[in-house]
């Protein structure tokens, strides 16, 4: 009885030490109710898993780990936000640190004793012990050592590939050694110096990683950084030259009003009449279309609003007073202007192919949440994969589409896009 407790406790350690790692690497989900037995169905799979090889009277197994990734592999995609590369990386990699550690214990513990036991329950007392100290310890280590933002974003597929074999070789190797592990010294020289081999490869992969993510985030940073800088210069200029146009306008206006002045007199009302019509027109048509009570929206919008009609392309507006709205002057321009660039991209090839285009944009605040959506004709069907824009450089669409998505999951919002034959549309929450 003793024995099953001390065995389920070193379970638990062991189940703890995977989350914590999945947890330092993966986003996790918002499960609700579910969250709170997350610990015992990891825990229950687990330990179900080793009652079972023990009945059997099979100490370790290739067939165990199968068994054990499976059931984690259902788990981690219910309580993380991850994608299968992902989930085939990291679980081997987490779990597979915590079952090198155990076997890296009972490596160092064979120079001290001659032959160890694996089914002795003296032994299990005391190498299981010291595994699980050594386990804390590795893993804490691990989570100080991690500090990169968890965007996978821009792992291609080919270096997830090179990435999951590391792992999943570990895993391999142990199980291989763990059957050769007896009381010749030699064997267990040569799986001592293996498995401090395979411990230092995991944490090099671990650190190529950051290494890898770092970099990308500060790319995507000062990619930013320009996309913002220049969207502002165009917005400053489109007002610049807008103001101009007023300027220039209201020069003329005091002719204007005199020559309406005169007609009046002369008793030609009708003539006054559409002259004041073409003036107001003018005036309303000139001055800036949209307010939302915040003046980096209203540039964004009236600038894209004023490049849109230079391309004969209309725009439909339904905003509202959105000054509350948390986001970056930077991250306003982000969100807006990739998606208006895109729609006024996909809208000049309608235009060209001789059809009328029209934008349709809402972007209010409501109940302390920002909606925004997007709808415009296209072409051709844009195809969109898992929610994700299929990057096109003939339409436009897809490009910067990364920094917006960036956007909307650091509010922890959410996005979606969808696209038929005649219309694209993207809704955005935060």
């Amino acid at each position: 009885m003793i024995y099953w407790i001390f065995s389920f406790v070193l379970t638990a350690i062991d189940t703890w030490c995977v989350l914590y790692l999945l947890d330092t690497f993966l986003k996790k989900k918002d499960v609700g109710r579910l969250e709170k037995v997350r610990f015992w169905l990891f825990l229950s799979v687990i330990f179900s898993v080793a009652v079972l090889f023990h009945v059997l009277d099979i100490v370790i197994n290739l067939w165990k780990f199968v068994l054990i990734f499976i059931a984690l592999f259902v788990l981690g995609f219910i309580y993380f936000k991850t994608t299968v590369k992902q989930m085939i990386f990291y679980l081997p990699l987490c779990y597979g640190i915590v079952v090198l550690v155990e076997f890296l214990t009972l490596s160092v513990g064979g120079l001290f004793i001659e032959t160890i036991n694996l089914s002795s329950e003296e032994h299990n007392y005391i190498f299981g012990t010291l595994a699980k100290l050594c386990e804390v310890l590795v893993v804490l280590c691990v989570r100080r050592m991690w500090k990169s933002p968890n965007e996978f974003q821009t792992l291609k597929r080919k270096e997830w590939y090179m990435l999951i074999c590391i792992p999943l070789f570990s895993i391999s190797g142990v199980v291989g050694m763990f059957r050769l592990f007896n009381g010749n010294e030699e064997i267990r020289n040569i799986c001592l110096f293996l498995t401090m081999g395979l411990v230092a490869i995991n944490f090099i992969t671990i650190y190529l990683l950051q290494d890898i993510l770092d970099k990308s985030e500060q790319l995507r940073v000062s990619t930013l950084a320009n996309q913002n800088a220049k969207n502002q210069i165009e917005a400053y200029h489109d007002m610049d030259a807008l103001y101009e146009c007023q300027r220039r306008k209201m020069h003329d206006y005091k002719n204007q009003i005199v020559t309406i002045q005169s007609l009046v007199q002369g008793g030609n009302t009708d003539k006054a009449v559409n002259l004041m019509e073409q003036l107001t027109e003018s005036i309303s048509v000139d001055l800036s279309a949209i307010n939302t009570n915040h003046p980096v929206v209203n540039a964004v919008l009236n600038h894209k609003f004023h490049t849109a009609k230079e391309k004969q392309i209309a725009m439909i507006f339904q905003v509202g007073d959105v000054h509350e709205i948390c986001l970056t002057e930077e991250e306003i321009v982000i969100l807006l202007g990739n998606l208006l660039d895109n729609a006024i991209a996909e809208c000049e090839r309608v235009v060209r192919a001789g059809k009328d285009a029209v934008i349709q944009f809402k972007f209010i605040y409501e109940e302390g949440k920002v909606i925004l959506s997007i709808k415009n004709p296209v072409f051709e069907k844009v195809q969109i994969v898992d929610n994700k824009v299929q990057v096109n450089a003939k339409s436009g669409h897809g490009i910067g589409l990364k920094n917006v998505e960036a956007v909307v999951e650091k509010y922890d919002g959410s996005i979606a896009f969808d696209c038929d034959e005649k219309e694209f549309r993207a809704v955005v929450i935060l």
